[in-house]
């Protein structure tokens, strides 16, 4: 299975810290989900 990459530039993500957008593409489900619900604190 290949991962799909998302291509969006960094001031897409400005809000959001670089540790948090690499948490949020991880592959692994409940890193996302942690990831997510930062997000939404």
């Amino acid at each position: 299975i290949k991962a799909i990459k998302i291509n969006m530039s960094d001031r897409d993500y400005l809000p959001l810290s670089t540790t948090l957008v690499k948490t949020l593409t991880d592959k692994l489900y409940e890193k996302r989900k942690t990831a997510a619900l930062e997000i939404e604190k």
